[in-house]
């Protein structure tokens, strides 16, 4: 169940980032990757939407014939399954290209809070 906490966060991010990051800087990894698991499954249903929406035209595009419902319904579901499955992958391998570069441009130094 998507907790109030998870939804004022995504909030936050969305219409004022910069105090949000402020609050958020003491939560786990866990209760991050939480909020972030509800986040991309909001963003991949829209993303599957828009795709079973505007198949139409993407097959035109392509110069296949025009979709039936249930191929565009599949197909809309494959979609926002991929996108939710990759940006969850992604998030990992991003945050490990961040670290390594940080550290490759000589971030070794503790950091502290002032």
């Amino acid at each position: 169940m998507l907790k109030v906490a998870c939804v004022r966060k995504i909030k936050g991010f969305i219409l004022d980032p910069l105090r949000t990051i402020n609050d958020c800087k003491n939560e786990t990894l866990d209760e991050a990757m939480e909020c972030y698991k509800y986040f991309m499954a909001i963003i991949s249903v829209i993303i599957a939407l828009f795709f079973i929406m505007n198949s139409n035209e993407i097959y035109s595009f392509l110069g296949s014939g025009t979709p039936g419902i249930t191929a565009r319904i599949g197909l809309g579901f494959i979609i926002g399954l991929i996108v939710f499955v990759f940006s969850i992958i992604g998030i990992w391998i991003e945050g490990a290209f961040i670290h390594i570069g940080v550290y490759l441009l000589g971030g070794k130094k503790v950091l502290t809070r002032q």
